[in-house]
C-alpha cells in the first residue's frame, strides 16, 4: 500500500494534511483534489452490453449478484435468477453456463460473490449453505467447502487472500444475539473471521459494528428491520491490504492481513445530520413505493413508528480498484442498498480526489484499471450486463 508519506506541500495544504498517530499514518481531507472540469469520468455509452428482453435464455438475466472480468477479458457472471454462473467472450459471445439451484456438487441455494483466483480459476461463494465452490472458468468443478462460524452470527460475505486463507464477515443483531431490546436503533459488534481453505477457523481480523438494525413501534406491537439511512460495515481487499469502513463517518482503516491498523483515511468537512429534509425524503420514498390500497393504508401507522438517526451513513458500498483508490457509494438513494449513480473516490495514498457519476439506474459491480463492469436496468426493470471505460484524467 502507497500511502502519502510526508506532509503536503504549500499548494495542497488547504486540501489535506497527513500526520502519524503511535505509528498509524493519518490522511485528513477537507475538501476534493480535483477541481472543477478535472477528474476521471465514464464513457458516454458502455463498450460493451449483453442482454436481450426476448431471446436466448442465456442473454436474459434476473437477479445479477456479481461479476469479474478476467484478464483475458472473459466476463463471469452470476445470473441468481437461475442459481448458474455465465461466461462470455471479451465481446460478448455467450460460452458456457454452470451450477444450478440444489444441494449437490456445483450447485448453490443463494449466489452471492464470485472471485478470481488466478489463472483460470474461480471462487464462487454461496451464503445460503455457506459454502464456497472453486471452478475452472470453463464450468468444471473443482470442489466445495462448507464454512462452520464458532458464533451465533452468519456468515455474510467471503474474500479470498492472496496467502491461501478465506476471509469472511459476519452479521449481529437483535435476531443473532438475543435478550431484550427496546424500541429504537441497535448496532452490534460482529468478528471478521479468517478460516483456511479446509474450512477450519484460524482467527479474527477484528470486531467491528455490524449493520444496523431498528426495532419500532407498529401499532399495538413491534416490528423490526432496516433503520432510514442505515449505516453498516465494508471490507475490501487489495493486495496485502484491508481496508475497512463503518460509514460512521466518511473514513476508512487501511490494515494489513493480520488486522493491525496501519493508515486511516479521512474527509473531516463532511455534515451527514439528518434534518427534517432529510425525514421528508425518506417519507416520500415510502408513499412512491406503496403500490397498492393495503400498503398506503399502513402508511400512517409506519410514519408513526419510524425513528430516524442523528446522522445518516457516510456511503453504503465500498470497493477497491487495481490501483488501490477506495471508491466510496455516496448520495442518497432508496430502497436501502440500491445502487446511487454518486461516488466519491479516494487515491491510493488516501487524498480524497471528488465524486463522480455513474450512469442512472446502473450498478457497478467491479471497478477495473480502465472499466467497470455493472449490471443496468432500462425502464422496465430487465437486466443488462454492461462495461463502460473509465477515464482517468488528473
Amino acid at each position: 500500500m502507497g500511502v502519502v508519506s510526508g506532509c503536503s506541500g504549500p499548494e495542497n495544504g488547504d486540501l489535506y494534511t497527513v500526520r502519524d498517530s503511535l505509528g498509524i499514518t493519518v490522511v485528513e481531507s477537507r475538501g476534493p483534489a480535483w477541481e472543477e472540469g478535472e477528474g476521471w469520468s465514464f464513457s458516454p455509452e458502455p463498450s460493451l452490453q449483453i442482454g436481450e428482453r426476448d431471446g436466448e435464455d442465456a442473454f436474459q438475466f434476473f437477479g445479477v449478484t456479481g461479476g469479474i472480468r478476467l484478464p483475458d477479458g472473459r466476463l463471469v457472471i452470476l445470473n441468481s435468477g437461475t442459481r448458474t454462473i455465465r461466461v462470455f467472450s471479451a465481446e460478448g459471445g455467450f460460452l458456457a453456463e454452470f451450477g444450478g439451484q440444489g444441494d449437490g456438487p456445483g450447485e448453490f441455494r443463494r449466489l452471492s460473490a464470485v472471485h478470481h483466483l488466478g489463472g483460470d480459476t474461480l471462487l464462487v461463494w454461496d451464503s445460503g449453505r455457506p459454502a464456497f465452490s472453486l471452478f475452472k472458468a470453463s464450468g468444471a468443478f473443482l470442489g466445495s467447502t462448507t464454512l462452520a462460524p464458532p458464533g451465533s452470527e452468519p456468515l455474510s460475505e467471503v474474500i479470498p487472500l492472496p496467502d491461501g486463507r478465506v476471509m469472511a464477515t459476519t452479521y449481529a443483531g437483535p435476531l443473532t444475539q438475543g435478550g431484550d431490546r427496546g424500541v429504537g436503533i441497535h448496532r452490534d459488534m460482529a468478528p471478521v473471521l479468517v478460516f483456511d481453505r479446509a474450512g477450519a477457523v484460524l482467527d479474527t481480523l477484528g470486531v467491528y459494528p455490524s449493520g444496523e438494525t431498528v426495532i419500532m413501534r407498529l401499532g399495538q406491537g413491534t416490528g423490526i428491520g432496516i433503520p432510514p439511512f442505515q449505516k453498516t460495515s465494508f471490507l475490501a481487499v487489495h493486495g496485502d491490504t484491508c481496508y475497512l469502513g463503518t460509514a460512521e463517518r466518511m473514513e476508512v482503516s487501511v490494515l494489513d492481513l493480520d488486522g493491525a491498523l496501519r493508515a486511516v483515511f479521512r474527509h473531516v468537512s463532511l455534515d451527514l445530520s439528518v434534518g427534517e429534509a432529510d425525514r421528508e425524503w425518506y417519507r416520500d420514498q415510502l408513499r412512491e413505493m406503496a403500490s397498492t390500497p393495503q400498503e398506503q393504508e399502513m402508511l400512517p401507522m409506519v410514519f408513526s413508528g419510524l425513528i430516524f438517526p442523528e446522522t445518516r451513513a457516510a456511503y453504503s458500498a465500498l470497493e477497491v480498484d487495481p490501483t488501490g483508490a477506495v471508491w466510496l457509494m455516496t448520495g442518497r438513494h432508496f430502497p436501502p442498498g440500491g445502487p446511487s449513480p454518486e461516488w466519491t473516490v479516494f487515491s491510493h495514498r488516501g487524498v480524497l480526489l471528488g465524486t463522480v457519476v455513474l450512469p442512472e439506474r446502473f450498478e457497478p459491480l467491479e471497478f477495473g484499471l480502465d472499466h467497470v463492469l455493472g449490471v443496468w436496468r432500462d425502464e422496465m426493470d430487465v437486466e443488462f450486463v454492461r462495461v463502460y471505460s473509465i477515464q482517468r484524467g488528473s
